[in-house]
C-alpha cells in the first residue's frame, strides 16, 4: 500500500517554460473550440456510430468513443491569428453521493482488470488503451454564474468548489500561478496544479493511490465571430523537478480535458467537452471511463455552486450589519405571510440567516452552505433562509464578486 507522501512544493518556471505552458493551453483550447464550432455547425447532433453514451444527468450527456471509430481524425485546430497571449475545467474524479453504487456495479461487472498490464507510459500506443470522451448538453443558468461556480484559481476557492461538487480531494496544491483574474477577464487563471483523490472504500482496496499533475487554464473570451464563450482546460503536465513517484506506490494519471461553454438563451448554457483519461497502472479502461464520467457530470452543479457561494457571501456581509443594528424586540409575525404564531405554533418561527427576520415554516427554505473555511474538511451545513434573501443572493453579479477579494473566501 502506498504510504502518505507530502505534496510537491512551489514550482518555479523559467520564462521559456511559462511560454511553453501558455502555448500548451492555447493549443488544447483552440482544438476543443474548433471541434465545438463544428459540432454546432452540424446542428449539435452526436454521431451514435462513433460515440456511445455512458452517462446522463438531466440534459447533460457523457459519451465514449467507440473502439472501431477511434482512428478517425479530428478536425485540425484553427490556424488563425489567435496566439497564446489571446486566451487569457470538475475537478476530475468526482465522487458524488450516488457514486458508490455505480462503482460497485462497475467492479462487479468488470472483466478486463489485469494485474500484469504494464503501466501507461504516455506513448501513442498507450493512448489507445482508453477511448476519448465527449460531453454535450445544456445547463440552466447564466454563463457568468457558471464560471463563478467552477472557478478554482486559488487553494481556498478550489477547496470550496470541491466541497460543493462533492469532489473528494485527499490533497491539492496550486504549484505555480501564471495568470490571475483581471477586470477584462474576471474568471482568468493559468497555472500548474497537483492533486490526489480519495477513493470510495469499495474500490480503495483494489487500486493504487493516484496523483495528477496538470496545466490548468480557465476564463472567458470571444471567438472569431465575436461570440463570447467560457473555457475550462486541464492538460497533462511534465516537469523534471516533479518526477513520478512510482517507487512509493503512486501512479501518475495522464489526461486532457477542455470544456467550452456558451450562453444559448437568457437562461440556458450550452456545454461541449472533449477529454482523454488514462489512469495508468492496472486500472482498466472500463473503470477509468466510469470514474471519469462521474467526474465530468459534476460540472452540472456549477450554477448551483455559484448560488451557494453568493448566498454565503451575502450572509456573512449582512451578519455584521445586523449586529450593529440589533434591537431587543422582535415581531412574532411571519414577515412573508404575516400570520402570527401563538402558543406552541411559535416554535415553527425561524429567523433567516441573511436578513435576520422571522418566518414561519412555510415561508422559509433550507440551503446547504460552507460556513467554516478553517475546518480540515469542508462540510455543507443546512441553514434557513427566506425566499427573498435567496433571490437577492442569486441576483448578485458574479463578475463583481470575483473582483471582490473577500468574496473568494466564501
Amino acid at each position: 500500500m502506498a504510504r502518505h507522501l507530502p505534496p510537491f512544493g512551489t514550482l518555479k518556471l523559467t520564462r521559456e517554460e511559462e511560454f511553453a505552458v501558455r502555448q500548451q493551453a492555447s493549443e488544447v483550447i483552440q482544438r476543443a473550440l474548433a471541434l465545438e464550432i463544428e459540432y454546432r455547425r452540424q446542428g449539435a447532433q452526436v454521431d451514435v456510430e462513433e460515440w456511445k453514451k455512458v452517462s446522463r444527468v438531466d440534459d447533460f450527456h457523457v459519451f465514449k468513443q467507440r473502439r472501431r471509430a477511434r482512428r478517425r481524425s479530428d478536425p485540425p485546430a484553427r490556424q488563425d491569428t489567435t496566439s497564446s497571449e489571446d486566451i487569457g475545467i470538475p475537478e476530475l474524479f468526482s465522487v458524488r453521493e450516488d457514486s458508490g453504487k455505480q462503482w460497485r456495479e462497475s467492479v462487479s461487472n468488470e472483466s478486463e482488470i489485469s494485474l500484469s498490464r504494464s503501466p501507461s507510459s504516455g506513448s501513442s500506443g498507450d493512448e489507445l488503451r482508453v477511448p476519448e470522451m465527449m460531453c454535450t448538453g445544456n445547463l440552466e443558468g447564466r454563463l457568468e454564474d457558471f464560471m463563478y461556480g467552477v472557478y478554482d484559481g486559488e487553494d481556498e476557492s478550489w477547496r470550496l468548489r470541491a466541497a460543493y461538487t462533492k469532489d473528494t480531494l485527499e490533497d491539492a496544491r496550486i504549484l505555480a500561478t501564471l495568470e490571475r483574474p483581471t477586470q477584462d477577464d474576471p474568471f482568468r487563471f493559468l497555472g500548474i496544479k497537483w492533486f490526489s483523490m480519495e477513493y470510495p472504500p469499495v474500490v480503495g482496496a483494489f487500486i493504487q493511490k493516484r496523483e495528477t499533475l496538470v496545466a490548468h487554464s480557465t476564463g472567458m473570451t470571444m471567438d472569431d465571430q465575436g461570440d463570447p464563450y467560457g473555457y475550462y482546460m486541464m492538460d497533462n503536465f511534465v516537469h523534471s523537478s516533479l518526477p513520478e513517484r512510482s517507487e512509493s506506490g503512486r501512479v501518475r494519471n495522464k489526461f486532457r480535458l477542455c470544456l467550452i461553454y456558451r450562453q444559448l438563451t437568457m437562461d440556458r448554457i450550452g456545454v461541449f467537452a472533449r477529454s482523454y483519461v488514462d489512469a495508468g497502472g492496472s486500472l482498466s479502461p472500463s473503470l477509468t471511463i466510469t470514474r471519469a464520467a462521474l467526474s465530468l457530470s459534476s460540472i452540472t452543479n456549477g450554477v448551483e455552486t455559484a448560488h451557494s457561494k453568493k448566498l454565503a457571501w451575502l450572509m456573512e456581509r449582512e451578519r455584521g450589519r445586523r449586529r450593529s443594528t440589533a434591537t431587543a424586540d422582535q415581531s412574532s409575525v411571519c414577515q412573508s405571510c404575516h400570520k402570527g404564531a401563538l402558543g406552541l405554533l411559535s416554535r415553527s418561527m425561524t429567523d433567516s440567516h441573511v436578513c435576520g427576520q422571522l418566518f414561519c415554516g412555510k415561508c422559509i427554505v433550507e440551503r446547504k452552505l460552507i460556513v467554516d473555511m478553517d475546518a480540515s474538511q469542508l462540510t455543507p451545513r443546512a441553514l434557513p433562509f427566506c425566499l427573498a434573501c435567496v433571490l437577492r443572493a442569486k441576483q448578485l453579479s458574479s463578475v463583481d464578486l470575483m473582483l471582490t477579494s473577500d468574496s473568494k473566501e466564501q
